[in-house]
């Protein structure tokens, strides 16, 4: 009897020993064929059947060509004078100034190319992606007045390139608006330069706007005279008072303070025409206050008066307190 159980115990151990040996190796088969047994069962699977290459998330750039046209944005005829400048990121007056400054290198900070005959400049090497790359572009006249051409301030977005070698862009083509003097207009729709009042307290409602067909007046500041004599004044153009600042309390750098005309003692905080308005849509203009005799106060309006190199005085009207006199337009 005690052989016999000796005999089921060694019978039991070899067994349990092949269930172990088989269960290992069973073990060691799925941790190496497991990944390619998961490809086939689920070809979805998460375990590649080999290792993935790294995605490269930079976007891809193309090297060409971006050219820019300067066009009259009231004829769409090209403007043949001028210089276009190009330079990467964003840009405003204040980057002109650098330039003119010589704060900004040609070549390293900016390109510059004499427009063409067709009113066009073509910058070589630039760089475009499919997603864009913003360029600043500036157009500069080849002088600065109230009859030309201004300063032109905007951006140029470069995307791949063209069979051409150009890069498709957005905002190469500068729709700029020709300048012309700006002016206090009477019931008749004529310019006039000056208004007299016989009372001390007035309130004087007109009409603002270019005098020129074809033409544009924008970013334009306000200066006046304003002194002790002149009590309660308000000035609304567009149907918003202006909001003015002392030029005495503006930094030294400012070039609103620079600019300021003879005699000007206030400027406007910002411009009282800031978006282009063209010489059939004029805007309401009003002045009212309380002056003593003989007083006069003159509204001169500036271009630009925010830049140190391309302000240009759009012309001044007056308003003169005689109470001997009539009241009425002037010349």
């Amino acid at each position: 009897m005690f052989a016999f159980l000796i005999s089921k115990v060694k019978s039991f151990r070899s067994k349990t020993g092949n269930i172990v040996a088989l269960a290992i190796a069973f073990g060691v088969g799925f941790l190496f064929l497991g990944p390619f047994l998961a490809m086939i069962i689920n070809p979805f699977s998460p375990v590649p059947l080999i290792e993935s290459t790294p995605v490269n998330l930079r976007i891809a750039t193309e090297e060409g060509s971006i050219k820019v046209c300067a066009v009259d944005a009231m004829t769409g005829s090209p403007i043949t004078s001028g210089k276009i400048y190009l330079l990467r990121g964003n840009t405003d007056v204040s980057t002109f100034d650098a330039i003119k400054k010589g704060t900004l290198k040609a070549g390293t900070d900016y390109f510059v190319m004499t427009v063409d005959s067709n009113g066009c400049a073509t910058f070589a090497g630039m760089s475009g992606s499919a997603t864009g790359i913003t360029y600043g572009v500036i157009y500069e006249p080849p002088s600065f007045s109230s009859t030309g051409y201004p300063l032109y301030v905007g951006r140029v977005i470069a995307y791949n390139a063209l069979d051409t070698g150009l890069l498709k862009t957005q905002g190469s083509t500068l729709m700029i608006y020709k300048l012309s003097e700006a002016a206090v207009f009477d019931p008749t729709g004529t310019a006039k330069g000056s208004y007299t009042v016989n009372t001390l307290t007035f309130d004087l409602s007109a009409r603002f706007g270019p005098t020129s067909a074809n033409t544009a007046i924008s970013n334009v500041y306000l200066y006046t005279n304003r002194s002790d004599s002149m009590t309660d004044l308000s000035i609304f153009i567009g149907g918003s008072e202006v909001s003015m600042v002392k030029l005495s309390t503006l930094d030294s750098s400012d070039p609103r303070l620079k600019n300021a005309p003879s005699g000007a003692t206030y400027v406007s905080a910002s411009p009282v025409i800031a978006d282009p308005l063209v010489y059939d849509s004029k805007v309401d203009i009003r002045i009212k206050g309380t002056f003593t005799s003989g007083a006069t106060l003159l509204l001169t309006f500036v271009k630009d008066a925010n830049s140190e190199h391309a302000d240009v005085s759009l012309g001044t009207f007056k308003v003169i307190v005689n109470t001997a006199g009539a009241p009425g337009w002037g010349s």
